[in-house]
């Protein structure tokens, strides 16, 4: 009944899954020219700390970055590694 009355009130139309520009709006983007490689990590599959840790052993720090599930690289050879490992 209450969905009835709310489609009489106002118009109620299905949302669009449109999770690009989602993420564009909450998530720090970054510029592609200095992190070219971009990957975004699903947290339902793996903590985002394991990640995180397994980069600092492996990337010692200026050549990759995150802000929360959205990971970046400069070079092309990290990326490759994180791709082959967390992907």
């Amino acid at each position: 009944m209450p969905t009835l009355m709310a489609q009489q009130i106002v118009g109620v139309q299905p949302m669009t899954n449109n999770l690009g520009i989602f993420n564009k709006l909450l998530y720090k983007n970054f510029n592609e020219k200095y992190w070219p490689y971009q990957y975004f990590i699903d947290d339902r599959t793996y903590q985002i700390s394991d990640v995180e840790r397994w980069c600092w052993d492996q990337f010692k720090g200026r050549y990759w970055n995150n802000y929360g599930r959205n990971f970046v690289f400069k070079r092309e050879k990290d990326a490759v590694m994180f791709a082959m490992r967390w992907l």
